[in-house]
């Protein structure tokens, strides 16, 4: 994540996820606003909105994550 915000990069593709919440991972996304992150939902065909179902970093309330 660094280097994204060293190199100004405009956008980012997270093909990783998981359920377990990162704060150092999620730091580092919000801190770089001028960049959009493109990042993975999972495969198991769940409603991301109920709360046994998060996946991350595709659940991180950032604006800059699609």
């Amino acid at each position: 994540m660094e280097e994204v915000r060293k190199q100004n990069i405009d956008v980012v593709n997270i093909s990783s996820a998981g359920q377990g919440v990162s704060q150092q991972e999620y730091l580092a996304m919000k801190m770089n606003t001028r960049s959009v992150f493109f990042v993975a939902a999972g495969n198991e065909n769940k409603n991301m909105d109920l709360s046994d179902n998060k996946f991350y970093p595709a659940c991180y309330p950032l604006n800059n994550i699609r």
